[in-house]
């Protein structure tokens, strides 16, 4: 495992707002640029939509976040956490990735490529799951990725706001993304949210990595209706992939809990054994 160590302090007066990199439901992330000891440093600062009043849940909420996400992001495929705070509004500095979301590569990657950062993305889960966290809203815009020059681009795991300890026990599906949501996300008879969601998820992300789309798509109702009644078609039979990846992310998919892998670090072997093989 790969880990990372960012030691710097912000202060939020200072920062200085470039651009808006994404806006989701509840908050935005904008790249920045704030004075160090050693010149001007780029970090990506998330803070919720000011419309009015700013609601104390709302506040409480991207807090919470900031503390479950500094706790696991000593992952070298985990975004990392620099600082946060509550004033003048709560707010949350990360290290600002230049590689894009996976939303603008999947489909494109040749398969080696592909496989080896689907292992690494579960490598990321893994470690989020052995540390009481469940992320509970993978989709490609929350995979961001480091250029570098010599290598793969590196995949790493943002935007924990909807993640929380896999003791809790909820089905809110507020700020989800239906494509990629898990049947126990929509509806109760399916079981508890638990780590088996994110291995849904991780086969809904890794299904688009490969093909390109979704498992599913439409609009949100006919979305929710396949989720819970429909089987995906296998990647195989939409992209030039391995049959063996058939197997890997429609068992991720399984719409019963008890039929998907149980554990996402048996998927990321999965992943690291095809690639072996290749």
């Amino acid at each position: 495992m790969v880990t990372q160590t960012i030691d710097i302090s912000i202060e939020y007066a200072e920062l200085q707002k470039e651009k808006l990199l994404g806006s989701g439901a509840t908050a935005d992330v904008f790249k920045t640029t704030t004075p160090t000891a050693h010149g001007s440093t780029t970090v990506a600062i998330k803070q919720p939509h000011v419309q009015g009043t700013l609601h104390t849940e709302a506040a409480d909420r991207i807090l919470s976040e900031a503390e479950r996400w500094s706790k696991i992001d000593d992952h070298g495929h985990i975004v990392g956490v620099i600082d946060w705070g509550k004033q003048p509004l709560p707010w949350i500095a990360m290290e600002y990735l230049d590689g894009g979301g996976l939303g603008d590569r999947v489909g494109e990657m040749d398969t080696d490529q592909a496989v080896w950062t689907a292992t690494k993305i579960c490598d990321a889960v893994h470690h989020a799951h052995r540390n009481g966290v469940g992320h509970l809203d993978l989709k490609p815009e929350n995979i961001l990725f480091q250029s570098v020059a010599d290598h793969w681009d590196i995949p790493k795991i943002a935007d924990w706001g909807l993640s929380r300890h896999l003791l809790d026990q909820s089905h809110s599906v507020d700020g989800l993304t239906p494509q990629y949501a898990a049947p126990e996300q929509f509806d109760d008879e399916y079981g508890s949210v638990d780590d088996l969601t994110d291995i849904y998820q991780l086969g809904a992300v890794l299904y688009e990595l490969f093909t390109g789309q979704p498992p599913f798509d439409g609009d949100q109702t006919a979305v929710m209706h396949s989720v819970l009644t429909e089987k995906p078609t296998p990647p195989s039979r939409i992209a030039a992939v391995p049959e063996q990846l058939d197997r890997i992310v429609l068992t991720c998919l399984a719409k019963q809990k008890a039929d998907r892998y149980d554990s996402v670090v048996t998927v990321r072997n999965q992943f690291e054994n095809l690639l072996n093989a290749r």
